[in-house]
């Protein structure tokens, strides 16, 4: 159990610090100029609030991992005393 909520974590981290970037980056490189590989701008906010929605998503999953983690290890450290 403990490693399925590690590995939670683990992706929850690597997926919002990949994300941020990406919608930083791709709002500075298609608000000036946009190139074709940039979609219209109704579509990029779509993308966006789609890829905010699943970061807040992870965010609390994260927040749920913690939680477990420390209760289990809460409970490790009273069945040893």
């Amino acid at each position: 159990m403990v490693k399925l909520w590690v590995s939670l974590l683990v992706i929850g981290i690597l997926w919002i610090f990949g994300t941020l970037p990406w919608i930083v980056i791709w709002d500075y490189l298609c608000s000036h100029e946009p190139p074709i590989a940039c979609p219209n701008p109704s579509q990029l906010w779509q993308q966006v609030g789609a890829v905010i929605a699943v970061d807040i998503m992870f965010i609390g999953l994260c927040g749920l991992a913690i939680h477990r983690l420390r209760r289990l290890n809460r409970a490790k450290r009273q069945s040893r005393a």
